[in-house]
């Protein structure tokens, strides 16, 4: 549906602000079309409502008149100090706007405005109108009996004032505010002032009133807030702290906009200073302001939109002060003041409101510098670390909600789900049971959100974009790694010597039990989701997740799982790249080692995780490689303790680099990977794992090296399709058992199982394993005229080979036959350029359908490299470093025969010259001055007879 829209003349927003009484201005607006533009041949006449939207009633219905698109009316009714909506209705029934989205601020006046639009009513309609709205919000079961969060939300809603309660009715003040509320306690009821008088609100159970009170506690007004983006809100911030702590179930709310002399803006809660710290450790100097650290239970802070921003208007500098030389980290003293620092609270909600760090208004000590994707550096060298500057920190709480919360351009993280340390128990208390629902952090310098120490815990609708990604106003980088998205990393632990720290400090949960669900992430400086421990995460769950990676940060990690155990990645989406010729990488398991206690003594843990369903590209599936040798990448030390399992399934990768060469186990089901044809990828390794149902396609000219290890540690699969050019690694075993012509697709297996299988066969029928016939449409190739070599196993579709020895003294024993290669040496020649150095392979099928079109392909490898090889009347030269697929078209005779026919020496289809074969690029021809040997190789044969298959029978 088109959106109309409708925007004030002058400037073009979609809101006005105006006055009580105001009958004398013209309000002005421009109706636009769906594109924005002023709908200028729009004249007609129109009805103009103005909706209430505090008391749901409309204020003023008129018939206006549209000129050229534009409008022009006066409010002529009495309106309360509440907003409205307006609407346009064209005479033929076309809305403006048709999303709503037009509001009209009334302020306040000092006349009697809002009396009139109450006395307008009758005595009757007033307190009926107060009735219903209580029935509304307080539980009709008893009048004794008051729902406090109900009521408070009533008081809210119904901007009434609550006051002092008074002891007797005469006690009450005339006059007082309109909708001051009181109590009488000597009557049990609460009343309200209309403008004139008193009106018995209701009868209540008059204990109620002071949590009702403490419910609905205004931050404006109580503690002193000011919205102005400049006041230092500090000191209130501290008065709010303190009046939760001490009084259980507060219900704070703020002011979402500031009346800047009638122009209303959104509220901006700035904290106008910040920490300086006397250690590493925090403490923050005599004088210092400290972090705003809240303890309650039970209480409700509602922001209604707000924003609070914990950076002076001015900025800071940060200095070089403390420095660890083993760590090769300098610690500023100056950092941001964190304005939500929840220790051990309990019960709690935090909503609807920005924090925001303005973290791109830091300044550096001279002497500093800094580059994309790194940490500050001081003048040695040493990195800046980020201290503590987060927008919400969470230290050992439990039962909570952080709902429509941004947190953006902090220092540190945007909010940090941690633990307490309790030093009467040298404990450390996780934070538990707590839900992140409909979260935004950006522009952070470290982290998002980071998880030091979370258990059982929900995060739903996430967005992290941009973290280690800002500027300073000086140029500086406010990168401190991880700088990435989302880091879920113990620190505690049940255990003993866990990670780096105090081995004193223990915890009775493990991180994890948790689940994280609809998440976003882009664009963040180095990394994008990360789970890591040592043996100390556990069970986490994540399901539709998104991540796009910077276009220009070689080897950035968008995933990382590092001995998790039991974690899940459910529908992903993830958008690498390759930069300065590294791919983004995904890293699974490799960490510090634990035992089977979970003490680190260089052992491997026991981990688990799945990446399912979703689709991945520009990524490498990367192992860790902390010894720098890229043969060895973490390889679990012989005899150690670990069992280590990794699943990928259900995925589509593009461009995707598997080098999983270790002796941890992978599980890869139903994983596509297509390299186009422009990647530099060229390799394909998995080793010790087993692979279902997989398939690689290869777009480029040159060939994928497929390598599944060797030994124990051979990776099985079942049904790998291959599509385009490939090799086998050396010591990698596969038997071809499908050749899917329709689709070009070559499929391979490889169990132990089925390597027994065969050879148990072999051993029965005494034949070699390696000549029995398991390739369906592929032709095997077995010889009757070399020497040696006897096929046992006679192909239905034969395959018969002859070396042409133009030059004397080469024995025919020079070339060998395996299961589908064919590998041809000739140790020496005449030295001369002549046509004596041509060796000639002549081909012969039979059996084949008779008159019947067919393509024949294999690659072709000759060595050494150093000479100019070259097809039968051909000028393309050929390397070994590069082989040539060659493929041929051909027809079968009326017998069912192709090729050249050693027995009767007679090309079958062609002339009775068996040179004639060389017009069909069957003669491999060598011609160079130089060489001392030459081996050429004669790989993956296949023989596509479209709809017909090839079968294998016994020998008669």
């Amino acid at each position: 549906m088109d959106i109309n829209s409708i925007k004030t003349k002058n400037y073009y927003h979609n809101y006005v602000t105006i006055k009580q009484s105001d009958n004398t201005s013209p309000i002005e607006l421009l109706l636009c079309g769906p594109d924005g533009s002023l709908l200028n041949t729009l004249t007609t006449s129109c009805t103009v409502t103005l909706l209430d939207m505090v008391d749901n009633e409309i204020r003023q219905k008129s018939t206006e008149q549209i000129t050229n698109g534009m409008l022009s009316f006066k409010v002529k009714n009495d309106l309360k100090a509440h907003t409205h909506t307006l609407e346009v209705t064209t005479n033929a029934g076309v809305k403006f706007p048709s999303d709503g989205n037009f509001e009209v601020f009334v302020s306040i006046t000092h006349d009697e405005a809002e009396l009139r639009v109450i006395n307008s009513l009758t005595r009757d309609q007033a307190l009926a109108e107060l009735d219903q709205s209580v029935k509304t919000f307080i539980s009709a079961n008893t009048q004794e009996y008051v729902d406090k969060e109900a009521t408070a939300q009533w008081l809210t809603q119904n901007e009434f004032k609550l006051k002092e309660p008074k002891q007797t009715f005469g006690e009450l003040p005339t006059p007082a505010e309109l909708k001051e509320v009181r109590g009488v306690i000597a009557e049990n009821k609460v009343y309200v002032f209309d403008g004139k008088k008193w009106i018995v609100l209701y009868n209540i159970n008059f204990d109620a009133l002071y949590d009702i009170k403490v419910l609905t506690t205004n931050a404006n007004k109580e503690f002193g807030f000011v919205g102005d983006g400049v006041t230092d809100n500090y000191a209130a911030f501290q008065r709010m702290a303190n009046y939760i702590n001490n009084n259980s179930g507060a219900n704070i709310r703020f002011l979402p906009f500031y009346n800047d002399n009638g122009t209303i803006r959104k509220a901006v809660y700035r904290i106008n200073r910040y920490v300086t710290i006397k250690n590493v450790d925090g403490v923050p100097e005599a004088g210092s302001a400290d972090h705003i650290r809240i303890k309650g239970s039970g209480f409700t802070l509602d922001f209604n939109g707000a924003k609070v921003v914990n950076m002076p208007l001015d900025g800071y500098t940060r200095s070089a002060s403390f420095h660890n030389e083993s760590a090769r980290l300098w610690y500023s003293k100056e950092e941001p003041v964190i304005p939500f620092l929840f220790e051990k609270a309990a019960y709690f909600t935090l909503r609807n409101l920005i924090v925001d760090g303005e973290n791109y208004k830091t300044k550096l000590q001279t002497g500093f510098t800094s580059k994309k994707f790194d940490n500050p550096r001081w003048t040695d060298g040493h990195g800046l670390e980020t201290g503590r500057g987060h927008g919400v920190l969470l230290k050992g709480c439990n039962n909570f909600v952080i709902e429509n919360v941004t947190s953006c351009n902090q220092q540190v993280d945007g909010i940090a789900d941690g633990f307490y340390l309790d030093y009467g128990t040298s404990t450390a208390v996780k934070s538990t049971n707590g839900i992140l629902n409909n979260i935004t952090v950006n522009g952070n310098g470290r982290l998002g959100i980071s998880g030091l120490g979370y258990a059982n815990n929900s995060f739903n609708n996430i967005i992290a974009e941009n973290n280690g990604m800002n500027q300073t106003t000086e140029g500086i980088w406010m990168t401190f790694n991880p700088a990435g998205g989302i880091d879920l990393e113990p620190h505690q632990s049940p255990i003993s010597n866990d990670n780096t720290t105090n081995t004193a400090w223990k915890t009775h949960l493990y991180n994890g039990n948790s689940t994280l669900t609809n998440i976003i992430m882009r664009n963040n400086a180095c990394s994008g989701l990360s789970v890591t421990s040592t043996l100390l995460t556990k069970n986490v769950f994540i399901k539709n997740i998104l991540i796009e990676t910077p276009s220009d940060h070689p080897g950035d990690y968008p995933i990382i799982l590092m001995t998790a155990q039991g974690v899940t990645l459910e529908g992903v989406e993830l958008r690498g790249k390759t930069a300065a010729g590294k791919l983004s990488r995904i890293v699974m398991y490799a960490a510090d080692n634990v035992n089977s206690a979970g003490v680190l003594t260089g052992a491997a843990a026991n981990v688990f995780s799945t990446i399912s369903g979703g689709q991945i590209e520009g990524c490498d599936f990367y192992m860790n490689d902390y010894l720098g040798d890229s043969s060895i990448l973490n390889d679990i030390p012989s005899g150690e303790y670990g069992l280590h399992n990794g699943v990928l399934k259900d995925l589509m990768c593009t461009d995707c680099l598997f080098r999983l060469k270790h002796k941890r186990k992978f599980l890869l089901n139903n994983v596509t990977n297509v390299i186009t044809a422009n990647s530099a990828i060229n390799s394909f390794d998995i080793w010790g794992g087993v692979l279902i149902d997989c398939v690689l396609i290869n777009q480029k000219n040159t060939p994928i090296s497929v390598g599944f290890g060797s030994g124990d540690y051979h990776s099985e699969f079942e049904r790998f399709k291959v599509k385009g050019s490939h090799q086998f690694k050396t010591g990698t075993k596969q038997y071809m058992v499908h050749n899917n012509g329709s689709e070009s697709l070559m499929q391979y297996s490889y169990t132990r199982t089925l390597e027994y299988t065969l050879r148990r066969l072999a051993e029965q029928t005494g034949t070699s394993s390696n000549s029995l016939g398991l390739m369906s449409n592929t032709a095997y190739t077995t010889s009757n005229t070399a020497a040696g070599v006897t096929a046992s196993k006679a192909l239905n579709t034969r395959l018969e080979l002859n070396w042409n020895n133009v030059q004397s003294g080469i024995s025919t024993t020079n070339w060998t036959i395996g299961k589908d290669k064919i590998v041809f040496r000739n140790a020496s020649y005449d030295g001369a350029n002549t046509a004596n150095n041509e060796r000639y392979i002549y081909m012969l099928f039979k059996g084949l359908q008779k008159s019947t079109l067919y393509t024949l392909s294999y690659q072709l490898t000759a060595t050494p490299d150093t000479e100019a090889y070259y097809l039968a009347n051909s000028t393309a030269v050929m390397a070994s470093s590069a082989p040539r697929t060659v493929t041929v078209t051909f027809k079968t005779d009326s017998y069912g025969r192709w090729g050249y026919d050693s027995a009767t020496a007679t090309s079958c289809g062609k002339s009775a010259s068996g040179a004639a074969l060389q017009s069909y690029q069957q003669a491999f021809i060598y011609k160079y001055a130089t060489p001392t040997s030459l081996v050429v190789t004669m790989d993956q044969i296949m023989l596509n007879e479209g709809t017909s298959a090839l079968i294998y029978e016994e020998s008669k």
